[in-house]
């Protein structure tokens, strides 16, 4: 599997404005989108910071069900998701799975977008 850069970082946070905000007071972020309920994202607000080539997603549960609820009760605020880029997917999630990687959500046809996907920049 060859991995061209890393895409996005996710952080599961307990409050993504606060987060966000000194995300971009202390390290110049920017805020580039949001996205939540009214957006289509189920259970969760999430903020879209960046600066040059870096994209991070800042990621709160306003449900209890969402996984990031779960991950900030065990682990507190961090890093939860890091999205690498690569020239096929498929061949490297196959890869993954060989390698013994689990999957955290059901795979999907090709070109159906998971509800609350985003989009690529």
């Amino acid at each position: 599997m060859k991995i061209d850069s890393i895409d996005h970082v996710e952080l599961y946070v307990e409050d993504a404005e606060g987060t966000a905000g000194r995300l971009c007071d202390s390290f110049g972020f920017a805020v580039a989108g949001r996205g939540g309920p009214d957006t289509g994202l189920q259970g969760c607000r999430t903020i879209l910071l960046r600066q040059r080539e870096i994209t991070l997603l800042v990621t709160e549960a306003l449900d209890p069900a969402h996984r990031a609820a779960e991950y900030v009760q065990r682990h507190g605020d961090g890093v939860a998701v890091i999205g690498l880029a690569v020239d096929d997917a498929r061949a490297a999630f196959a890869t993954a799975l060989e390698r013994g990687a689990e999957p955290v959500s059901p795979r999907r046809s090709p070109g159906r977008k998971a509800p609350g996907s985003r989009s690529r920049r």
